[in-house]
């Protein structure tokens, strides 16, 4: 499923563009990727910090759209926004970029070039914000699946795994006794990439969950969709967000059933350059 959907991802983008993308803004003032829950809101971008940083389209495009103050539409659950400029590309795709200090105005229906400076981020509430839009599956991509390679070659992290059963959460650890039934399983994981000199946490692209060797769950963090009026990260399995923002700040790690015995639970993490780790917990289910 993973690999259809990527295949998706690239013909939307096409093979030839792939190599024409650039990063909007300095990687070196990267502060969140796409999926990163905030609050009780999950990040439809990536997000830059710093201020005065040169701010560029992805690719060629045309000027769709631009507003001074905005509360973004259908898919708004991020709430009220700075400015906002939407440009239409090849390929029937948006590219968003918010939150910045223009640097001239924007005409209705203008190309631009990739080479054309649109701003400079500001220091404010609202950092400089950049997301990428499939018009055609009305859905958020996360950008870094058509950006240049960050060259990340670290592992992610996973630091603890917690299993919440009729409200109540368990921290588990070695043959930790547990209730049985259905339960939700939460995961203190995260991305280490080596930003500006210094390791940085990020949100993971996918998380695979094992039990006694079989998967259970699984989610690649590539898209965000409005299916029926609720927003789903949308990608091997379609996760309703409202369960991302439900672990205060831990990754969903679905609901499973447990039965009597001794389980042993897998976690596989992955970020989007390949780098995996994986972790296994040993439970005594009462």
């Amino acid at each position: 499923m993973k690999k259809t959907f990527l295949l998706v991802i690239l013909m939307i983008f096409s093979f030839s563009s792939l190599f024409s993308y650039q990063w909007p803004s300095n990687k070196k003032f990267l502060s969140s990727f796409f999926g990163s829950v905030k609050g009780s809101t999950v990040q439809d971008g990536i997000e830059f910090v710093g201020s005065n940083q040169a701010i560029y389209p992805l690719t060629d495009g045309e000027i769709l759209y631009y507003q001074d103050n905005f509360q973004f539409g259908d898919l708004n659950y991020s709430g009220a926004e700075g400015n906002i400029l939407v440009l239409k590309h090849k390929g029937e795709f948006n590219s968003f970029y918010r939150n910045f200090q223009p640097i001239d105005k924007f005409d209705f229906l203008k190309n631009i070039k990739q080479s054309e400076m649109l701003g400079v981020s500001v220091i404010g509430s609202d950092n400089f914000m950049f997301s990428v839009y499939d018009s055609v599956n009305t859905s958020y991509i996360n950008p870094q699946q058509i950006l240049p390679f960050l060259e990340d070659e670290k592992k992610p992290v996973i630091s603890r795994l917690y299993l919440e059963n009729e409200g109540k959460r368990y921290r588990i650890s070695r043959n930790k006794q547990v209730p049985g039934g259905l339960s939700t399983l939460y995961i203190d994981a995260w991305d280490v990439v080596m930003i500006n000199n210094k390791l940085r946490r990020f949100s993971p692209f996918s998380l695979n969950v094992f039990i006694d060797g079989f998967e259970k769950y699984n989610v690649s963090y590539s898209s965000i969709k409005e299916i029926d009026d609720n927003l789903y990260l949308h990608g091997d399995e379609d996760v309703l967000l409202d369960k991302f923002v439900s672990g205060d700040g831990l990754l969903f790690g679905g609901d499973i059933y447990f039965t009597r015995g001794r389980s042993l639970i897998e976690i596989v993490v992955k970020d989007i350059d390949g780098n995996e780790a994986s972790k296994s917990y040993s439970v005594v289910i009462d």
